[in-house]
């Protein structure tokens, strides 16, 4: 499967967050070539370098981490192209002084400790069983499946135009505890209401 290559440019961010995505970007490496390879990032570098940007752009609630160093959980449900991008952009780097945590995520494993969780198009029919599991806990869910928002998911990937955009479920993420940043807001293509 030939892998796509976005521009950074062409993905459609506005202003606000042109410039810092831009610069981490550039300062992380992300989409850095070697000799003789292209220069965009990829479809899965810009999808974790905005996972990285939710981290940064959304609050959870003061219970959340009982110490000042607990680390900040990123799950992973499925194996996914996404995965080694976002362990590149993480590696080393913390989120208010929580330093990140990838952990890949099974059928039994517990997700309580869990600040956000990427559910893998590869697990679709799994998906709302995980979905269930995680309702009533502050967990950010984001995937990249038709359907993800309407069956309780809260930040859902999508390409349109060859630019990765993404949707986001305020009310589910209000339900959850989350409160996201007008700077995150801004940039998504919708925000949608869960009925």
């Amino acid at each position: 499967m030939k892998q796509r290559h976005f521009n950074i440019h062409s993905i459609r961010l506005r202003q606000v967050l042109l410039g810092p995505l831009l610069v981490m970007v550039c300062a992380l490496g992300v989409g850095v070539p070697s000799v003789g390879a292209e220069s965009s990032p990829t479809e899965h570098e810009v999808k974790a370098a905005f996972i990285f940007y939710f981290a940064k752009f959304t609050s959870w609630p003061d219970s959340t981490f009982k110490n000042p160093k607990d680390p900040f959980v990123i799950g992973y449900f499925g194996e996914d192209p996404v995965v080694p991008a976002l362990l590149n952009l993480i590696d080393g780097k913390s989120v208010a002084q929580h330093p990140f945590e990838l952990r890949k995520i099974n059928a039994d494993s517990e997700l309580s400790d869990l600040n956000i969780l990427y559910i893998s198009p590869s697990k679709r029919k799994l998906a709302d069983e995980v979905l269930d599991s995680v309702q009533g806990t502050s967990i950010l869910t984001i995937s990249a499946m038709e359907g993800f928002i309407p069956s309780g998911g809260i930040v859902n990937f999508f390409i349109r135009n060859n630019r990765v955009r993404f949707d986001v479920n305020v009310e589910g993420g209000k339900e959850a505890g989350l409160e996201f940043r007008s700077k995150l807001l801004r940039i998504a293509a919708n925000t949608e209401r869960s009925e």
